[in-house]
C-alpha cells in the first residue's frame, strides 16, 4: 500500500529526514515512537503535502503511484487518508479518551486498510495493538519488530536507540 525508499526531508535548512524507508502494507497497522525531534511528525507532514517540507531525496509511492508527485488534495483523492496516517492521537487524552479513540480506530481495521500510529508512548498501543513497531531516531527507522518493541522502549527509553542513530 504505503511505500517509502530513503526519503530525506527538510524544513527551511533544517534536514529532519534523513534517508527513511518503509512499507506498510494493505491491512496492517504500524507504529512509529521516537524521542521529540526524530522526525515523525515531519514524516506526515511530507506524506500529506504540507508546505514547507521540502523532499530532497527518495521517493513515496501509494499503491504503486507517485505520492510526492501529487498535491494534497490530489493526494487525498488517491486514498492516502483511508490509510490513516493518525500523528500523536494520544496526544493530551485522559484514559477513559484514549479508550474511546482506540475503539474507533480500531473499528475502522479492514484488510484494504493500512495506519500507521504515530506517538511517543507505549500506552496507546495496549488498545491499539500494531503489527510492526518502528523506531525513528535522527530521522531514520533504526530499529524495527512486533509490539514487544514497544513494551521494551517503554521500559528503557529511546537513548540507545539515539545513539544507534
Amino acid at each position: 500500500m504505503l511505500s517509502i525508499q530513503n526519503l530525506h526531508a527538510r524544513v527551511e535548512e533544517a534536514e529532519i529526514l534523513k534517508g527513511l524507508s518503509l512499507d506498510l502494507p494493505a491491512g496492517e497497522v504500524h507504529a512509529i515512537m521516537g524521542p521529540n525531534g526524530a522526525g515523525k511528525s515531519t514524516l506526515s507532514y511530507v506524506l500529506t503535502g504540507r508546505d514547507g517540507y521540502e523532499v530532497t531525496q527518495g521517493s513515496a509511492t501509494l499503491d504503486g503511484e507517485d505520492l510526492l508527485s501529487l498535491e494534497p488534495e490530489e493526494r487525498a483523492a488517491r486514498g492516502l487518508f483511508r490509510l490513516l496516517i493518525l500523528d500523536e492521537t494520544d496526544s493530551g487524552l485522559d484514559i477513559d479518551a484514549l479508550k474511546i479513540v482506540a475503539d474507533g480506530v480500531n473499528a475502522m481495521r479492514r484488510p484494504d486498510r493500512a495506519m500507521l500510529v504515530i506517538t511517543h508512548y507505549q500506552r496507546l498501543l495496549d488498545y491499539i495493538r500494531p503489527d510492526r513497531v518502528h523506531v525513528l531516531s535522527a530521522g531514520r527507522i533504526v530499529a524495527s519488530g512486533g509490539p514487544e518493541l514497544a513494551l521494551e522502549l517503554e521500559r528503557e527509553g529511546y537513548d540507545k536507540y539515539a545513539r544507534a542513530a
